[in-house]
């Protein structure tokens, strides 16, 4: 089943911008559940004009299957050009490896790794941070229990997620994230 979305809207961050974003995907590659997704968006500041700007683009691939058993494997590649701030470029290329099972009906445990490779650039100081890298690991367990995962009216959501930056890369930091939601 091949799919196409688009968006187009205006809003405040900083200052007003324009966004345009757009998606091309197919959730069942191969007739075997796999799924592809290409994703893009631009932003465009409408203050300040000129080369201020945000470039994202995306690419993702699911195996819902990964050596037959009931993990899941949803690999991604992110690249980032951000010069909304003047005179100042951030570019950053991701590589997300999220791998996921589900235990039950109502439970998911997943694990993952990430790598980022961040360049700054400040234009009129002649200033360029070298390429810095982010490497992390990631834990992660859901817990479902709504009645309708597209309508829910009683149950609830419970999430809790650790991730740990530092393994030989210039970034370090611990992240703790939870979401307790009832219907």
């Amino acid at each position: 089943m091949a799919f196409v979305e688009g968006s187009v809207g205006v809003g405040r961050r900083d200052e007003f911008e324009a966004r345009l974003s757009g998606a091309w995907g197919h959730r069942n590659l191969f007739g075997r559940g796999h799924a592809l997704e290409v994703r893009s968006t631009l932003a465009y500041n409408l203050e300040k004009a000129g080369d201020n700007y945000l470039a994202e683009q995306r690419l993702r691939y699911t195996q819902p299957h990964l050596f037959g058993k009931r993990l899941r494997l949803s690999p991604e590649l992110a690249y980032v050009l951000d010069q909304r701030q003047e005179n100042v470029q951030l570019r950053r290329f991701q590589v997300d490896a999220p791998l996921s099972r589900k235990g039950g009906r109502f439970t998911t445990v997943g694990f993952g790794a990430t790598a980022a490779f961040t360049t700054t650039t400040l234009e009129k100081e002649q200033v360029t941070d070298d390429l810095l890298q982010t490497r992390a690991l990631s834990a992660s367990v859901t817990r479902n229990t709504s009645d309708d995962l597209l309508n829910p009216r009683r149950g609830e959501t419970r999430s809790l997620a650790l991730q740990r930056a530092g393994f030989d890369g210039d970034n370090y930091f611990n992240r703790a994230t939870g979401a307790y939601i009832r219907y």
